[in-house]
């Protein structure tokens, strides 16, 4: 299981990286620019997006469910 409360998935050679963390049952994330240290509001992942993320096996689906020890969709907001 891996036990770390957030995630970054930044792409080499790309300044913008993806954050990730686990609030109760969901997923958030926010988008960071380090060139100028710009962080966007942490916003929980809608149901589509984790079904995108699970459908593609991504990392994020994958570290998500080793956060929380199981492997259904999470709940997401309605928007």
């Amino acid at each position: 299981m891996i036990s770390a409360t957030q995630l970054r998935i930044h792409p080499i050679n790309w300044p913008l990286a993806n954050d990730y963390r686990v609030v109760g049952d969901q997923l958030q994330m926010r988008l960071t620019d380090e060139r100028y240290g710009i962080r966007t509001q942490w916003r929980t992942l809608t149901e589509d997006e984790w079904a995108a993320h699970d459908a593609l096996q991504t990392v994020v689906a994958q570290w998500f469910r080793d956060k929380l020890g199981f492997s259904t969709v999470p709940h997401a907001e309605n928007n």
